[in-house]
């Protein structure tokens, strides 16, 4: 997103009443795969009989531009070289948001970046669990994204042979439709090691902890969920049983799936006390990936930002209090640090803008530390404001990702933070507001035991 334009204006009905307040987003132009079809509707504006012929112009030429290798691709922002690596795109986010619980509502050429990039979130959802669950019911749930993968799949199959303008390779249907498939259930396994705080490098040493948690995903699909409709078929929550004993029948039930991911856990990682540690960070890194996102439930977040920029359509809303509404809920909903190093549990966070600072306990010896995440601009890392120079990162844990640095910096022994805190790095002095989303640290006594 490049800016939000305060329109000053009203939606207005047609029976008179006078709407929300109107804004106008404006983001980067983005090829989509849908610029490769067909558009049975396409117009000129002119009511000629040409526009038809037109239309077939214009998929020539973008089928033309996305089969070249010339400079237009890379004006046009297109990243991927061909067909096949746009699906295992599109599939790598599907399975992400499968493991993580985040919907986008519907996978369709028109609502993807053609580097398989999502767009248009108007329908997209975070889930409390992994229900199959319908964001509009015409729509294929979340669980059975594939549905509408494959007719990605079919359209770019007939479109990119029928409109190459060079002669080359010709798409597999099948093919393709098997990448998307196979994509999705290796990305799905990986995610689980996420989940768990597991190593990648290990994956085939825990492919039954892995098969265990596929298992409980696919017993919770059973379940069925409309949003629209507002019918829910309610069941119980893994994270609830992770998070402390209940009496609760539902949760009760899933002692069993507890025990034999408890078994799994304790069979890689020992029964001494490293890896009765290492086991517990485990549990806690799957507490703080399984935990709801309340604040991305559609209508909670709605109701935010209705709560910031008032009712009244003539007033508009305070620009410091819409970025401090962000903030907060990104600090209070963010649950995936990649670049966090294996081995940490997450005690709280904070983020403020293109910052973000982790209280964590490392799991081999309990120690303290700050993770902080920030960018890199002309030669210097800038977090919360303060400029370090790249130098000055020499002497600590440092991981980066494009323009994203994150550096571990390590804090006097504490259970909790409060209040804002401040961190030196080289002698540059970083304050770190106070954790806005603090994460439970307790665990099912019947996990924490040692058995």
């Amino acid at each position: 997103m490049i800016a939000i334009i305060d329109t000053g204006l009203a939606y207005p009905f047609e029976d008179g009443r006078i709407g929300e307040r109107r804004a106008l987003l404006v983001r980067p132009l983005a090829f989509r795969p849908a610029h490769l079809e067909r558009a049975a509707l396409f117009s000129v504006g002119d009511d000629t009989r040409q526009a038809q012929i037109l239309d077939v112009k214009r998929v020539k030429d973008a089928v033309g531009i996305f089969t070249s290798a010339d400079q237009a691709r890379n004006e046009l922002g297109i990243t991927v070289k061909d067909a096949k690596e746009l699906v295992q795109n599109i599939a790598r986010q599907i399975a992400f948001g499968q493991v993580h619980r985040l919907f986008h509502g519907g996978y369709f050429s028109s609502n993807l970046s053609i580097n398989g990039e999502l767009l248009d979130f108007g329908s997209f959802r975070s889930l409390p669990d992994w229900e199959k669950s319908f964001a509009m019911d015409h729509v294929p749930p979340f669980g059975e994204e594939m549905i509408l993968l494959t007719q990605i799949i079919e359209s770019l199959f007939f479109h990119l042979n029928k409109y190459r303008v060079e002669p080359g390779h010709q798409l597999e249907k099948v093919g393709l439709i098997e990448l998307a498939k196979t994509t999705i259930e290796s990305e799905f396994t990986s995610n689980v090691h996420t989940l768990w705080g597991l190593n990648p490098e290990e994956a085939d040493e825990w492919k039954r902890l892995a098969d265990c948690t596929a298992n409980y995903y696919k017993r919770q699909q059973e379940r069925l969920r409309s949003y629209a409709s507002r019918v829910e078929q309610r069941g119980e929550w893994i994270y609830n049983s992770i998070v402390g004993a209940s009496t609760d029948e539902r949760i009760l039930n899933e002692q069993s799936w507890i025990d034999e991911i408890d078994d799994l856990l304790r069979a890689g990682y020992g029964n001494d006390e490293r890896g009765n540690r290492t086991r517990t960070i485990s549990w806690l890194t799957a507490s703080r990936l399984l935990e709801p996102r309340i604040y991305l439930f559609r209508e909670v977040l709605q109701n935010c930002i209705y709560g910031v920029i008032g009712g009244d359509a003539t007033i508009s809303p305070e620009p410091a209090a819409v970025r401090a509404l962000v903030d907060r809920i990104v600090s209070e909903s963010r649950r995936h640090w990649p670049l966090l190093p294996l081995g940490f549990q997450v005690r709280s966070q904070v983020c403020s803008a293109c910052s973000s600072a982790l209280i964590c306990a490392r799991a081999v010896d309990g120690a303290v530390f700050a993770w902080l995440e920030g960018t890199v601009i002309d030669n210097c890392w800038v977090a919360f404001n303060a400029y370090v120079p790249l130098a000055a990162l020499t002497s600590h844990v440092t991981v980066s990702q494009g323009s994203r640095v994150g550096v571990l910096v390590p804090l006097p022994a504490m259970e909790s933070v409060e209040s804002s805190i401040r961190v030196v790095i080289d002698g540059i002095g970083i304050e770190l507001p106070a954790p806005v989303h603090q994460y439970s640290s307790a665990l099912n006594p019947h996990i924490v035991e040692l058995r």
